[in-house]
């Protein structure tokens, strides 16, 4: 793309009839468009992505969550008691630990 710039000045500083050169540097842009998109599109890949790109927005309607007390059934969780279920809380692991210790 460096080089059909510079051609494309040239052609401008060297020529002094612009009705000649012009046609040359529209034909000199319109052959290598379809390079200048490609690059275009190579820049944009290489660039670096936002941190939030890599995150799925929550939903604004209530997830259900599994209730251990009815045995497996669901029930829609408040938005004041909202839990990610990716990860126990450590309360839930020093439960889970009295109880697998009260059991042996």
């Amino acid at each position: 793309m460096q080089h059909v710039t510079s051609a494309t000045q040239s052609a401008l500083q060297h020529d002094p009839d612009m009705e000649r050169s012009m046609p040359v540097v529209v034909a000199l842009n319109r052959a290598a468009s379809t390079y200048s998109q490609l690059l275009d599109q190579m820049i944009m890949a290489q660039q670096q992505k936002k941190i939030t790109s890599f995150f799925c927005p929550l939903s604004s309607s209530a997830p259900e969550v599994a209730d251990p007390s009815t045995s497996g059934q669901t029930r829609p969780s408040s938005s004041a008691s909202r839990v990610s279920t990716a990860t126990p809380l450590d309360s839930d692991v020093d439960e889970e630990l009295v109880e697998l210790g009260s059991a042996s």
